[in-house]
This record gives structure tokens, sequence and C-alpha cells, in this order.
């Protein structure tokens, strides 16, 4: 190793470059090809081990589906009322057209299965038997059905060859079915020829084998007819799979090595054993292999011609550098070689770089704007945003920070109120007067992340009761001086203060949610976390409980019992609403959630939900006028609305999930879940669902939950943390995939485009 670089230190810069470009060239192919090689041939390998048990597994379903539909005719036979008439009454001549009704309801069932079978009819009171299929004494199946020995009068299966003379799978049941096998007994028989075309239908190839064993240790479905109804011994090769079954294993047949996958059925506790050749399975990892192996070869000759030709290319530049430094004479007597000459030039370069800082100045502007959106939404670490902010010596002194936010109150009608080019400007009056009145007192930076907002920083050497009370009085003071200036008001909100800068995002976070309780505490306000009761805390989950509450009455038609939660809002409101305008929000919010949770059944509410209802609700000057119109007018109106047409059980169901969705969809709710609540089957109302709505429940949940994340998105300043958190995302990733997909662009931008429409 030492003689390797006591060589390099001879050699010149020029061959250097050479012995390194062929190093960092060669090198990296073989470590990548060796690499690649073994992590793409196992990445195979394990995807060919894992289609093995898809292609056992679908194998199992089409079986169980198998069993499934044979258990469904059954069902059917059995609980066939002429059946049991047939069973309770003999098959005689004395009823014969009974037998031959009997025999047309078995033909019918017959033709609708996809499954070919035979059907017996056992009646133990007479002692007789009718069978469409070869004729099989009474003694023979009542031995069948006392050795089995079935539990009560659930069906079982019988193995083909399990007795004698018995070349068909039997399937037993009961009829009645409510009857233990005293009565009578229906048989479906299910030929060899049916089991193979079954394993026919499969495709499972000529390298394939299949297996299907039941608890007892006997095959009931080969390739091989022969196998069928054999028992699997202990010297057999399948008996410890039957017996334990594994993935992954070989096994070797008659010379030929074999990859085995074992399953139990949970459905019947058959055991399911597939094995194919492993040349098979190996075959395309082998073949990448050797793909890889060739196309490594052709990198590294490659890589060699461009290492020759770049290191020669390479060094073309530093000779022509060094020609152009060799005619100025202060080079030549200064430098021995030419990598110091180079060195000392480039140091000259970068002290010349000092004029540029002048232009550099000019785009501070900017680039502040860059950091301070990488502030808010914590982009860097730590250490990042230090190297950034600090160069542009910000006004952010100490450790210890807080945030503020600035927020038009009415944000509709502010944007409604200015053209474009007006509003960017009326945006720049209200950040120079928001920087400008914190400034006064305090070292700070101030920041537009959108429309009608602006985001104050604060920077400080210590926090307390006296810095709260600085930073409250200039809040105080900004609402004042926007109200002097401007026809609106806007509302500003106080975060905590937090130590370090990557603790901003976290505080620009706060003073967001804190926007939230303008919806109670009214506009032209100064909201800070301290200044919040716990009784506030939970007053919006509070309001907003009683709001659902009254939504599902009305939707119900409970008049009385809309009317019983329209008194505990109106008695609740006064404790939490501090001006007539937010009452009136509060109850226009209500109408508005009345008129999207209705919409979703009906689309016939114009004539309810209109302009004037809303006028009529701003007319009115008291809670008791809301509370009578509302309770008189309004609740009724709807009631009489909805019960005017006559709508099917089926429909009022789905109309009772729609409702339940809605009350619900922010909390971990499944199909399975649903129907629980209402008394179905998953199945039964998956299908009734899709019937009436056109979509499936999954569908229509996932649209639901996009639909109210937009609205949120657009009209409250939730961020899309809190929203994926909100709906039930484990993270933020996976909620934005969701919600581009549905809504066409991610949160992110659909939040800019909403409020930019405005």
């Amino acid at each position: 190793m030492k003689k390797m670089f006591a060589f390099l230190a001879a050699i010149s810069f020029k061959r250097k470059l050479v012995v390194y470009s062929l190093l960092i060239s060669i090198l990296p192919v073989f470590l990548i090809g060796l690499t690649s090689s073994y992590l793409v041939s196992a990445t195979i390998q394990e995807e060919v081990d894992h289609n093995q048990q898809i292609v056992l597994k679908q194998i199992q379903n089409q079986l169980n589906d198998f069993i499934i539909n044979l258990n469904i005719s059954s069902i059917s036979l059995a609980s066939n009322l002429l059946l049991e008439k047939t069973v309770t009454e003999g098959t005689t001549v004395d009823n014969l057209n009974q037998m031959l009704e009997m025999i047309e309801t078995i033909r019918k069932q017959k033709s609708f299965s996809p499954i070919h079978f035979d059907v017996s009819v056992i009646s133990k009171r007479y002692h007789n038997v009718y069978t469409d299929s070869e004729g099989t004494a009474f003694e023979f199946y009542n031995q069948m059905i006392t050795n089995e020995r079935p539990q009560y009068n659930s069906s079982f299966i019988v193995t083909p060859r399990t007795y004698p003379n018995q070349d068909d799978l039997l399937l037993f049941r009961p009829t009645p079915l409510h009857t233990y096998y005293t009565d009578g007994v229906v048989i479906l028989h299910v030929s060899i020829r049916e089991l193979l075309r079954f394993v026919e239908n499969l495709n499972l190839g000529d390298n394939r084998s299949l297996y299907i064993i039941d608890p007892a240790g006997k095959i009931i479905i080969s390739q091989n007819e022969e196998e069928i109804g054999t028992t699997v011994t202990r010297s057999a090769g399948l008996y410890e799979w039957w017996k334990q079954p594994s993935d992954g294993a070989e096994f070797v047949l008659e010379g030929e090595t074999y990859q085995v996958s074992s399953q139990k059925s949970n459905l019947n506790n058959w055991t399911y054993i597939s094995l194919i050749k492993k040349a098979e399975l190996t075959r395309k990892a082998d073949s990448i292999r050797r793909m890889t192996w060739i196309t490594m070869g052709v990198m590294v000759l490659l890589s060699i011609l461009v290492a020759l030709v770049g290191s020669r290319k390479l060094y073309r530049p530093i000779g022509k550098l060094m020609d152009k430094i060799s005619n100025e004479e202060k080079w030549e007597t200064e430098h021995k070689d030419e990598l110091q000459a180079l060195d000392s030039f480039m140091l000259h370069m970068v002290r010349t770089n000092g004029e540029l800082q002048d232009k550099l100045k000019r785009q501070i502007p900017d680039l502040k704007a860059g950091v301070f959106q990488q502030l808010l939404w914590g982009d860097m670490s730590e250490a990042e945003m230090r190297a950034k902010v600090e160069p542009l010596d910000l006004p952010l002194k100490g450790p210890l920070f807080y945030v503020c936010i600035a927020a038009v109150d009415e944000y509709k009608e502010w944007i409604s109120m200015y053209r474009d080019k007006e509003l960017s400007l009326i945006q720049y009056a209200l950040k120079k007067v928001t920087e400008e009145t914190f400034h006064d007192r305090l070292p700070c930076i101030a920041f537009t992340p959108s429309q009608g907002q602006v985001v104050i920083v604060i920077g400080t050497d210590k926090a307390g009761e006296d810095k709260d009370a600085i930073i409250r009085e200039r809040a105080d003071q900004v609402r004042h001086n926007v109200t002097l200036y401007f026809p609106f008001s806007v509302s500003v909100t106080i975060s905590r203060s937090r130590k370090d800068y990557s603790s901003i995002t976290r505080s620009y976070q706060e003073a967001l949610s804190l926007l939230n309780y303008r919806l109670l505490l009214g506009n032209n306000v100064t909201i800070s976390d301290n200044q919040i009761e716990p009784s506030l805390r939970t007053s919006s989950r509070h309001i907003f409980h009683l709001q659902k509450q009254i939504v599902h009455a009305v939707v119900q038609s409970d008049l009385e019992g809309a009317k019983r939660e329209l008194r505990q809002l109106v008695e609740a409101i006064p404790q939490y609403a501090q001006t007539s305008e937010t009452v009136l929000g509060l109850f226009s919010y209500l109408l508005g959630e009345l008129y999207y949770v209705l919409h979703e059944i009906r689309d016939d509410l114009q004539e309810i939900f209109n302009d004037q209802l809303y006028n009529s609700l701003y007319g009115l000057t008291t809670l008791a006028e809301v509370e009578e119109w509302l309770d008189s007018h309004v609740f009724p109106s709807i009631v009489q609305l909805m019960e005017s047409q006559t709508v099917s059980k089926q429909k009022k169901i789905v109309q009772q999930v729609l409702l339940f969705i809605h009350e619900s969809f922010d909390s971990d709710l499944s199909l399975q879940q649903a129907a629980d609540t209402f008394q179905l089957s998953s199945s039964q109302l998956s299908r009734i669902f899709k019937e009436e709505t056109g979509c499936n429940f999954s569908e229509y949940l996932i649209g639901y939950r996009m639909k109210k994340a937009s609205e949120w998105l657009e009209y409250s300043d939730m961020s899309i943390k809190e929203i994926a958190d909100r709906l039930r995302y484990t993270n933020v990733q996976n909620f934005s995939r969701t919600f581009k997909q549905i809504i066409g662009v991610p949160p992110g931008e659909f939040r800019k485009q909403a409020r930019s429409v405005g």
C-alpha cells in the first residue's frame, strides 16, 4: 500500500488523473454489478415465491367457491317445501304428481348450478331412496351417516372412494334443515370426472402438481385420477406437508427438485399442496443474473474507454488555463507547479467576488421570502435554518420565538371588494402596517404566506408575562390601525414562545389553529393560548355536537327531537358567542349542514334552501325569534318535503347509512361497522348501497372525506397534517396522494387555487 501511494505521489498530475479516473470508473461498476446481481435475483426469487402463495390462495378460493356453490345448492334443495313433503310422505305411486314435481325441482336446481352433480333424496321414515344417479340401497347411505357422525344438523362431505363402490364426492345435508338427520337427507353426488374437470379449468400447466387432502389424509383432488381417494401414508412424500403446512420447502421426486407450498383452508380444514419444478422458478433469476454480468462486462470496457478519453479532456482545460496563467509574469515567478498556481489563481477569483456583493443585496428580499417560507413549513433542520437565516442578517435576535398571524376576518367579502391589481396593493399595504406596528417595539420579520394573512415572527432573548403583554399590546394596535386605514378588520393570533428556529413551524401551526376560535369570539379580536378558558376550548365541540344532533333529528323527521336539541343550542350559545354576528354565523352554519346532508339524499331542496332563507335569518334580532323561526317554519317545511315522496325500505336504509357516514366520517368507519349498526350483513349492505348510490361504500366514504377536506382547506386555517390526522390517515403522504387522485391537485395547490379565486 505504501509503495502504491509513493508511486502515485511520484507520477505527474496528468497520469494521476488517468489512474484515478480508471479506479473511479471501474470499481463502482464492479460493486454495483455484484450488489445488483444479488439483490435483483433475490428480489425476483422472493416475488416468484410470493406469486406461488398467491396462486395457491387463488386455487384455494376457487375450490372454496366450488364447495360453497355445492352447499348453496344443497341448502336450496333441503329447504324446499316440496322435498320436505316428499320425505315426510314417502316416494310412492300414490303421490306420483308430487314425485314428478320434486324431480322437476331437482332438475331446475341442477341447471342453476355451475357444477354438475346428481341428487339423492332419502326418506328415513319409509326407508327408501330417490336418486338420479346410479341406484344405491338405503342401508348404504344410512351406514355412511352413522359412520361420519355429523354434528347436529350440519352438512358433511364424504371423500371419493371412502366406501366400496363409492366413486363420487358426496355432500350430505338433512331435510328439513332444522332436523338432525332424523326425517330425511339430501345427497349431492359430484363425480371424479367433474373434479378432474375442475382441476383442468385451473390451468395449472405441465410443471405444477396440485393435491388437496382432507383432515383424514385422503386425497380429494389430484391431476391423477388414480390418486383420488387414496390415503397419504407416513412413508409418502406429501405426508409432512399435510401434517405441517409450510412455504418454500424443496422436495425431490424422481430426480427432479420441486418447490412445495402448502396451506390449510379455514373453510373446511383441507390442506392444499402445490408442487412446481424448481428450475421453472429460478430460470428468470438466472437469466437476469447472467444478463447483469454481461452488462457489467460491457460497462467496464466502456468505463475504461471513458476514463482514458475523459481524463484527457478533463486535463485539457487545466492545461489551457495554465497556459493563460503562465502569460502573467507574476504567476511564473511566484509558483513552481501548476496546481499551486491554479490554487492561488482561484483564491484571487474568490477575493474579486466581493465586487458582486452589491448586486447580490438587491436580491436579498427574494431570498428572505424563500427563507421565511421554509421557516414556517419546517422544510430544514435547525443547522440548515441557522446557516440560511444568519447570513441574511435578519432581526431575529435571541433563542426564543413568537409567531403572530394577522388574518382578514371576512375573507370572501374582502376578495370581492378589490380587483386583482388592487388586491396585491392592499395585501402589501396590510403587510407594511402590520410589520411597522410590531417593529416599533419588537425585532421581527413579516411574511405573507397567502392572501389575507400576514405572519409575524418575533425573536427575543427571554419570554414572560412582560413580553407577552407587549406582544398583545402590539397585536391590539395592529387591529386598531387596520380599522383606521382600511374598510375591513383583522383578527390577530399569538402563539406561545418556543426555542430555536425549528420550533417556528409548530408556533405557526398553533397560531393557525387559534384562528378557529373566531367562530365563537367574533371578528376583530386578539387571540392567544393563555386567554382561552377551558370552557371555551370545549365550546366548539359542544356547539357542533348539538348542531349534528339537530341535523340528525330533522333528517329522521323527528321534530320533537330537533326542537329539544335546538332548545339546548339556544341555551348554550350565550355562554360562548359574544356578538350577534357570531350567533347568526352559527345558525347559518347549521342551515348549511342541513342542506349538505339532505342534498346527499335528494336534490329537490331549492324551494327551501335559497337566498331568501338566509336573508330571513339575518333579519332576525333575538335568539327567541331565531328559535321560533327554525322550530315553526324551517324544520317542519323540510320534514313535510321529505315525507311528500314515498320511498322504498331499501332507499330509506341507504338514506340512514348516508347520514351515518356524514356523522362518523372522521372515525375509523368501515362497511362492517355500518352493517352491524343497521343489523345487515356486509354483503347485503354493499349491494343495496351500490344499487341506490351508484358507487360502493368505500368509494363514497373516501369521496365524502375528500369533499370535507377540500372545504377545510378552502374555508379554515387547519394545516394539512391536522386534516390528515382528523380523517384517520397514518401520514400526510397517504392523504395527499388520495386527495390528488380524487380532486385532481395536491392539497396545498388546491388551497392556493381556492383562495386565489375566492
